[in-house]
C-alpha cells in the first residue's frame, strides 16, 4: 500500500510539472505528447495494480477514450478554429486541466475503492469527536478560500497577461544585454568585504506570482540575492519591468 500511495504521489507530481510546462510553452505537438505520456502511464499502472481482468479492461479503454477526446479537443478547440466562441487562453488552459481526468479516475476506481465507499462502522461513529467535526470544517474553509484563490489567479486578465508576456522570454538563449551598469558592479566590488550572500524571498503581486503560488501554496514565491546587507546590490530574475531586457536586472 505504501508503494502504491508513493507511485501515485510522483505520477501527481509529474503531472504538475507537465501542466506548469505546457501552460507557458505548450504547443500542440507537446500538448499531444504530453497527453499519451500520461495515458500511457496510466495503462502501465492499471496493468500492474489491477487483479481483475475486467477492471483493467474498463480502466484500459476509458483511458483510450479520454485520450481520443483530449487529442480532439487539442487540434480543434485549443489550436484549431476554436469550439463555442471559447478564446484560445481559456481553452489552453482547459486543456490543461484535462490532463488531471486519468488521475481522477484512478483516484475514484482504485484509491477509494476499498475506503470512501464503504460505510462507517458503529465504533467508528461512535468515535466522531468535535475535534474531528473542527478539523473537517477547517478542511472545507481551506477548500473554499483556495477555490476563491485560483478563480481570482486565473482571471481572463491574468492568463492574458501571462500568455503576452510569455514571447519576451526564452529558454534556448540569455536576453539580458547589458542591463546592468557600472554603478552597479561598482557596489558588488565594494561588497566582497562582506563573506555573505543574502536571499531574498517576496512576493511580486504579478500574475505569473499569484499562478505559481496555486501550485506551491506559498505567499512568497520570488527569489532575489543581494552581496551586501543593506541590499544596495539586490539582483533576480525578471522582466525588467518590461523596459530592461528579461534577464538578471537589479531591483
Amino acid at each position: 500500500m505504501n508503494r502504491l500511495k508513493q507511485l501515485i504521489s510522483l505520477l501527481n507530481i509529474f503531472a504538475t510539472f507537465i501542466m506548469v510546462a505546457l501552460l507557458f510553452y505548450g504547443d500542440e505537438t507537446l500538448f499531444a505528447l504530453a497527453y499519451i505520456l500520461i495515458t500511457m502511464l496510466m495503462i502501465r499502472r492499471t496493468l500492474r495494480v489491477e487483479d481483475e481482468s475486467k477492471s483493467r479492461v474498463a480502466l484500459t479503454i476509458t483511458y483510450i477514450l479520454v485520450l481520443a477526446f483530449k487529442l480532439l479537443f487539442n487540434s480543434n478547440g485549443i489550436f484549431g478554429e476554436g469550439l463555442l466562441g471559447i478564446p484560445q487562453s481559456v481553452a489552453k488552459l482547459i486543456g490543461v486541466l484535462l490532463i488531471c481526468v486519468p488521475f481522477i479516475i484512478d483516484h475514484i476506481v482504485t484509491a477509494k475503492r476499498y475506503t470512501q465507499f464503504l460505510f462507517p462502522s458503529i465504533d467508528e461513529l461512535a468515535s466522531f469527536s468535535f475535534h474531528t467535526f473542527r478539523h473537517n470544517k477547517e478542511t472545507i474553509k481551506n477548500k473554499i478560500q483556495l477555490i476563491h484563490k485560483a478563480r481570482k489567479s486565473m482571471s481572463r486578465q491574468n492568463i492574458d497577461e501571462i500568455l503576452r508576456d510569455i514571447p519576451r522570454h526564452s529558454s534556448r538563449r540569455y536576453v539580458n544585454n547589458g542591463s546592468l551598469t557600472s554603478e552597479y558592479f561598482y557596489q558588488a566590488y565594494k561588497s566582497l568585504e562582506d563573506p555573505y550572500i543574502y536571499i531574498i524571498i517576496s512576493n511580486t503581486g504579478s500574475a505569473a506570482s499569484e499562478m505559481i503560488s496555486l501550485f506551491t501554496n506559498k505567499e512568497y514565491n520570488h527569489a532575489s540575492i543581494s552581496f551586501d546587507y543593506e541590499l544596495k546590490t539586490i539582483i533576480s530574475y525578471n522582466g525588467g519591468e518590461k523596459v530592461y531586457p528579461l534577464g538578471l536586472n537589479a531591483e
